[in-house]
């Protein structure tokens, strides 16, 4: 795979059904607070060049 995918799925665990569902698209920055808080630069995980 070439390139920066242009946006992150986070899964999330379901509790009643247990099982994992998608939670979210990022793109940029991800920002969380479950199970603990966190932001993660998306841009910044990938080298990108042309």
């Amino acid at each position: 795979m070439t390139g920066c995918p242009s946006g992150r799925h986070r899964p999330e665990l379901d509790e009643p059904t247990r099982t994992y569902t998608p939670a979210g698209i990022f793109r940029g920055t991800l920002e969380l607070g479950v199970p603990f808080p966190i932001t993660i630069d998306l841009d910044g995980l990938f080298r990108t060049t042309r």
